[in-house]
This record gives C-alpha cells, structure tokens and sequence, in this order.
C-alpha cells in the first residue's frame, strides 16, 4: 500500500476475521454484524501486538461507514469482502449472517464519499453462496455506472472458474463529485 494511504485512517467494511485490515495503514476501522468476526478481529490484532488506539471494530452494519468520516479527516482506504465468515463446516456457514445488497450497495457508496483523492475502495464479491451472484451483480452494475471524471474502476476475475470471486478497486481519480452526483449514478 502506498505510504500516504497508509498515514491516516482505513476501514474494513465487512471485518470477518480481519486478515485484510491488518495489512491496512493509519487508524483501522472496522464493521461487521456478525459478533464471532468482531471478537475474532480484535483478538487477531491483539495476538499482532496492534496498539489498541490503532484499531476499532464495531458490532454493526457496514452501511453505518460514514461514521468513519466523522472521525477521520482522511480515509485512504476501505476494503469490503462480502459473503458472510467462513465456518469450519457448511452447516455454521449457512448460519452465519452475510451480506445484503441493499445495505453492501448503501455502504459502498458511503465508502466512494469518505474515501480521499488517490484512496481507493476494493470489493471482493462471491458468487457461491446464497444471493452471492445477485450481489455480485448489483455491485458490478453500481460501480461500472460511476463517473470516469471522479473514479478509475477495475475488476479482476478468474476466467475459467465460474465460481471465483470477483476483485473491484475504485480509485478516486477527482473530488469534483458530490453525493447527489453519485446517487444520480447509481439510479
């Protein structure tokens, strides 16, 4: 990650175990709705011996992430890995909370808001799991709709596997757009 993004402050939109938000820099927020990731997240960083005052994940849903532009003068990043927590088996996996599009799609817009020029926004979509291809979708339509003049969006996909997630990255190129312009957008 480049070092200015990493100087001041990221979010993990949708936390899981936190594997992604400890390679993020600055004050790591984190979101997930599934207490067990929360707890995992914050015992992982603990085990990393992360400074408490570096991280803070949050028992709710990654459509509150605007709270982080509150907090924060500058956020150089946020990731989402959407689906819901791995299991050990595929029993507690169907259990697991995961991912809606009404609210992925609502905190991905707040996400493309906070984050500052040069920041990026990544999205990991799965299509295996339960509503995974309809996600998938809603957030490849909704991110393909945006202004070129403000972001510059990739994805990356394996091509021989059906099943394979997907990998967006919105990076904002301009900040000439403004929230009524974005949802504009996206209707």
């Amino acid at each position: 990650m480049d070092e200015k993004l990493a100087a001041r402050a990221s979010a993990e939109a949708s936390s899981g175990d936190a594997r992604d938000a400890l390679r993020l820099g600055g004050k790591v927020y984190g979101y997930d709705i599934d207490d067990d990731a929360i707890e995992s997240a914050r015992a992982l960083f603990s085990a990393r011996n992360v400074p408490e005052q570096r991280y803070e994940f949050r028992s709710r849903c990654h459509s509150t992430l605007l709270d982080v532009a509150r907090e924060s003068a500058s956020v150089g990043a946020v990731c989402f890995n959407l689906g819901y927590l791995p299991g050990p088996c595929k029993v507690d996996r169907e259990r697991r909370p995961k991912t809606a599009i009404e609210t992925t799609l609502r905190a991905i817009e707040s996400a493309l808001a906070i984050v500052r020029v040069g920041g990026v926004v990544t999205v990991v979509t799965y299509v295996k799991h339960e509503g995974g291809a309809d996600e998938h979708e809603a957030v490849a339509a909704f991110l393909s709709s945006l202004s070129p003049k403000t972001f510059d969006v990739t994805s990356r996909a394996v091509v021989n596997r059906s099943q394979a997630p997907v990998f967006f990255s919105a990076v904002r190129v301009a900040r000439d757009a403004t929230r009524k312009e974005m949802a504009s957008t996206s209707e």
